[in-house]
């Protein structure tokens, strides 16, 4: 039978730690992913309110060119 198989598997204590610790891995993998997705994010709203903010500054006319000093 396959399902006995397998419940005498987990019962091995090498095999339970490695189930273990592979579970641990594969969810801390993927609240890392979530984490990392919502930095994302922010970083992205940021960036669209910082470039808001200076869209004013860009389309300014820009100020009339220095003109240089006369020598006498």
């Amino acid at each position: 039978m396959p399902g006995r198989e397998a419940e005498t598997i987990f019962l091995r204590p090498a095999f339970a730690a490695v189930f273990v610790a592979a579970c641990v891995l594969l969810g801390l993998f993927l609240a890392e992913v979530r984490v990392s997705r919502l930095h994302h994010d922010r970083d992205a709203q940021l960036l669209q309110s910082y470039r808001r903010l200076i869209d004013p500054l860009l389309s300014a006319v820009p100020p009339p060119a220095a003109k240089p000093e006369r020598q006498t």
